[in-house]
């Protein structure tokens, strides 16, 4: 029986998934305590309690977070005192500024670029098929799931602006990468993200998908009789 590289696999596999899931964790895991207006992301904050775990010495990379965390504190520090907020509120901001950093920071080191750019990839295909399947189950009221308005999706997040600045990134690598290599798999992903987009009826959906459009007439200019059928 072929040994299992648990290591490996938690490092190279697992590991892009959970980093990359924070940019759309945000609204589920998000939780206020003692009924104020303070409220922390539930998995943000493991995930950077799991980035500590993996910090055994200081190298360069974490210099520069460190230097990093020291100048925002400096600046909320001036802030607070220029228009008076309470010291509670740069202690709060501080203590989660200093996990968030150090914690995904030394994660991000860990990780290939390729690796998690592609898992987030994945992660919003997944997102936009559950905003998708929730828009055409909302016109059936089969079910309402997360919902907020039938007919426009917001998939797992609170509204549909909140869904099409997390997708942002994907839209635009896709399409680019559609443009570049035009395959059918490429094309079936670009699709799904571009009319997740469409169905949201978000002015900010349809400022990105504008701004996409006008970034690749500007400088991607041999693409834009391509682009532009397509949209």
């Amino acid at each position: 029986m072929n040994n299992i590289d648990y290591k490996y696999i938690f490092n190279f596999q697992l590991l892009p998934y959970l980093v990359a899931f924070t940019v759309f964790s945000t609204e589920l895991f998000k939780h206020f305590f003692f009924n104020s207006y303070f409220a922390i992301d539930i998995y943000l904050i493991l995930i950077s309690i799991l980035g500590l775990c993996f910090i055994k010495k200081i190298n360069k990379k974490l210099i520069i977070i460190f230097t990093s965390i020291i100048f925002i504190l400096f600046v909320s520090f001036i802030v607070l005192n220029l228009y008076n907020y309470s010291i509670e509120n740069l202690i709060r901001q501080g203590i989660g500024i200093c996990l968030v950093y150090l914690g995904l920071g030394s994660l991000l080191t860990r990780i290939d670029k390729v690796i998690l750019i592609r898992a987030y990839m994945n992660i919003s295909l997944f997102v936009a098929l559950i905003g998708i399947l929730q828009w055409l189950l909302s016109y059936f009221a089969i079910m309402d799931i997360l919902i907020k308005v039938p007919g426009q999706m917001d998939s797992i997040f609170y509204e549909p602006s909140h869904y099409a600045i997390a997708l942002a990134p994907a839209l635009f690598l896709l399409s680019r990468s559609f443009f570049l290599n035009m395959s059918l798999k490429i094309f079936i992903k670009t699709s799904l993200i571009v009319f997740s987009y469409l169905i949201t009826f978000s002015l900010a959906a349809y400022l990105i998908l504008l701004v996409v459009i006008i970034y690749f007439f500007i400088i991607e200019k041999k693409l834009i009789f391509i682009i532009l059928p397509f949209f």
